[in-house]
């Protein structure tokens, strides 16, 4: 998706956002990468949108600069020497907790990549899965570092969670705990919907409230792919908008049309703007609203929506902890 595309939803991520396939395939059957990538044997090679990469030998140094590339090494035992920093500072909640104490050294990518920075890190592997200003020449920089892994698809196509936790397995030898990880995260939100079944068949909208008087609502993609794996719906009105002409699986919104978002449970984004919540909570429109009369209507927490925004195996169980109670509040238990 070129950049420009998500400027409308910018403070959902507080810089930029990729939504990326949730409930996508997750490669070839043979649990091989492209270009013959073999239960965690080295050397490994991976084919990609940007070239082929060889890994010589089992990875010691890793760098992780993809939006969720430090949620997968992570996931799968390996703690980063670097890792790319949150649009907003630091490092997310479900990161943290994972790291135990651990602290790399953090690198902020949102204005393209500190490469003297990654360097200096003496990296044997460079993960850039979903790196968001990747292109060609970021990479061919990057591989004069260090074996770089980047997307395998075209920048303007997206990779599953599932497919970045395989591929980053591989990269790291560590194929077979990938294949296990995708397949018990994939149980949890089964698992989720089958303790919810009266989640089955409710409707739902999630919008984002950008800048004063607009707002772009969800009619695919990951966070959508979350709440249909829960049983719930797209809201009619919403999944017949017309799609926004710069992003991708959104619909814009204006204040006016509000009574779009209807639904049995109501959920909206502000980006940490109470500025933003309090005008929309006093607009007669959305008053009026059936949702938020019976008050099941949700304000999204920033670090929530980027946790669904940006699926991985360590944001979607904790997505899950933080989505489940607001759910049973709206819906019932």
């Amino acid at each position: 998706m070129p950049l420009d595309a998500r400027r409308h939803l910018l403070p959902l991520i507080a810089a930029v956002v990729l939504a990326m396939a949730f409930l996508a395939g997750c490669g070839g059957d043979d649990g091989e990468a492209e270009g013959g990538t073999t239960g965690g044997a080295f050397p490994v090679t991976i084919q990609h949108a940007l070239g082929t990469t060889d890994i010589p030998a089992e990875p010691t140094r890793v760098v992780a600069l993809g939006q969720t590339d430090p949620d997968t090494a992570l996931a799968l035992g390996v703690t980063p020497v670097g890792a790319r920093e949150a649009f907003s500072g630091g490092l997310e909640t479900w990161i943290t907790d994972a790291l135990g104490g651990a602290e790399p050294d953090l690198l902020n990518v949102n204005a393209g990549v500190p490469f003297e920075q990654v360097a200096a890190l003496r990296p044997d592997l460079i993960l850039a899965n979903d790196l968001f200003s990747m292109d060609q020449a970021t990479y061919d920089r990057l591989s004069a570092i260090a074996p770089t892994v980047s997307y395998r698809t075209p920048a303007t196509a997206e990779d599953s969670w599932q497919d970045n936790t395989l591929t980053v397995g591989r990269a790291l030898g560590r194929e077979a705990e990938a294949e296990r990880l995708v397949a018990d995260i994939e149980a949890q939100i089964a698992d989720a919907a089958e303790t919810h079944p009266e989640f089955v068949g409710k409707t739902f909208s999630f919008s984002n409230h950008y800048e004063p008087g607009a707002l772009v609502t969800l009619q695919d993609g990951p966070v959508v792919d979350v709440f249909e794996g829960l049983g719930l719906e797209v809201t009619p009105r919403v999944a017949e908008l017309p799609q926004s002409d710069t992003s991708a699986g959104n619909a814009d919104l204006s204040l006016e049309r509000l009574d779009t978002l209807d639904a049995d449970v109501l959920l909206m984004v502000y980006g940490g703007d109470a500025a933003l919540q309090g005008q929309l909570e006093a607009n007669p429109v959305y008053r009026r609203l059936d949702a938020v009369r019976r008050g099941d209507d949700v304000a999204v927490p920033l670090e929530l929506a980027v946790a669904l925004r940006s699926p991985s195996s360590l944001s979607l169980p904790w997505s899950l902890e933080q989505l489940i109670p607001e759910l049973e509040g709206a819906l019932g238990s």
